[in-house]
């Protein structure tokens, strides 16, 4: 097996945004860039253009043709060629919400100049455009499942020739990728999951190493290595969303406590005023028994004298 070659730790130090954003930035171009030229020239062949779009026109126009729907094809095939990038099937959905915004772009520019910028994109034509509309997703998707399945078989040209190495991003030990890339010395693979891109530590690929993970697992492990390191894009909103949530949360748990407590306060001081009508009762009671016994010894003593003036 050829010799392994020192990786980049770049991208784990870099701040996760910029992570994302080189990912969101290459599913993106590599599908735009193949989309296109498809759309442009097939709709070209469609509507009669195409021979006045390759050959009839001025040098100017006919650079523009070239260069913007043929040209940038050829820089994006060179590009796959030549890095290790992986490519995830999770990121279609970013690559659909920029045509989406690309769309509303579209849209503006036939509301403020009255033109459309691609005829198949031109809603006047009847209830046709809503079948365009649909072709063009479909077209889109399917363009987006070729790039994910040419980066594998890049992939799988690179181990069969020795190009590859352990050191080249796309790296994972889980036990699919184990049992397809046997012929490797310690069943490094690519089976396309998300999460054997290079976040990996050396003490984690260590440990995975001595004991094969499934893509459970390795999925697992990864997403925990990651809320260590602070989480990815979406753990910072998750977390974003739960922070005032929590707080929310605590401040009714003190306005609970505080409730709590200013009833308990209001329960002792009824006690206490309940106790001290009680002690008032009682020493109500004992100064006018003490009154009655005074007015009874008082009465006995009038009764003595009254009794020894009569029989003196």
């Amino acid at each position: 097996m050829q010799e392994d070659v020192p990786r980049t730790t770049t991208i784990e130090r870099q701040h996760w945004i910029f992570t994302d954003m080189i990912f969101f930035l290459y599913h993106t171009i590599c599908t735009f860039h193949v989309i296109v030229p498809i759309m442009f020239w097939g709709y070209s062949v469609y509507s009669g253009e195409a021979k006045m779009m390759a050959i009839d026109l001025q040098p100017e126009p006919l650079w523009r043709n070239y260069s913007f729907h043929g040209g940038d094809l050829v820089l994006m095939a060179l590009e796959i060629l030549v890095n290790a990038m992986p490519f995830i099937p999770a990121h279609l959905s970013l690559v659909f919400v920029t045509c989406l915004l690309y769309l509303g772009e579209v849209h503006l520019v036939h509301y403020v100049d009255g033109i459309w910028i691609y005829p198949f994109l031109d809603t006047t034509v009847g209830p046709i455009w809503v079948l365009l509309y649909f072709g063009a997703g479909v077209t889109i998707a399917c363009a987006f499942g070729f790039l994910y399945y040419l980066h594998r078989s890049r992939n799988w040209v690179w181990r069969k020739t020795g190009v590859w190495t352990p050191a080249m991003a796309n790296r994972c030990l889980c036990k699919e990728c184990a049992q397809r890339g046997s012929d490797l010395e310690d069943g490094l693979g690519d089976c396309g999951m998300e999460p054997h891109s290079n976040s990996y530590s050396e003490d984690t690929i260590q440990s995975m190493t001595e004991l094969p993970m499934s893509a459970e697992q390795v999925k697992d492990q990864y997403y925990q290595q990651e809320q260590e390191k602070g989480g990815g894009y979406f753990d910072q909103v998750r977390a974003a969303i739960m922070r005032p949530l929590g707080a929310l949360s605590q401040s009714q748990n003190r306005k609970r406590s505080s409730s709590s407590g200013s009833d308990v306060s209001t329960a002792s001081t009824l006690v206490g005023e309940e106790e001290s009508k009680v002690e008032k009762g009682a020493s109500d009671l004992e100064r006018r028994g003490s009154m009655r016994l005074e007015k009874v010894e008082e009465e006995n003593e009038e009764d003595a004298k009254e009794a020894a003036l009569k029989n003196p």
